[in-house]
């Protein structure tokens, strides 16, 4: 199935930001974006397709410390709102769990 064209331009402009071009992100208001993030990766359970949240979680990963090494602006804003800090642990671990166990996402 196709995925809607909005989810391309966010994987695009998250995703493939190279890492010497993560500052502009700074001045980028990201904050509906990291909404859907959140909402996509913390309740899965509304979307139909998990090609969707899988790309999201890619998101997340790529701005990582571990990816970038360094904080970024958007990791910051995707790990400090309430709902991350009740759901986004226990949504990545059932993610990762189900990929693990099925080898699909």
């Amino acid at each position: 199935g196709s995925r809607p064209p909005y989810t391309a331009c966010i994987n695009n402009l998250f995703n493939r930001t190279p890492k010497f071009r993560i500052a502009f992100l700074q001045n980028v208001n990201v904050d509906y974006v990291t909404k859907l993030i959140l909402i996509c990766v913390c309740r899965p359970q509304y979307f139909r397709n998990p090609y969707l949240v899988s790309k999201f979680i890619e998101v997340i990963y790529m701005h990582s410390p571990e990816v970038q090494g360094t904080r970024t602006p958007l990791f910051e804003r995707i790990i400090t709102p309430s709902l991350s800090e009740k759901y986004l642990l226990p949504s990545l671990l059932t993610f990762y769990t189900d990929v693990e166990s099925t080898g699909e996402v």
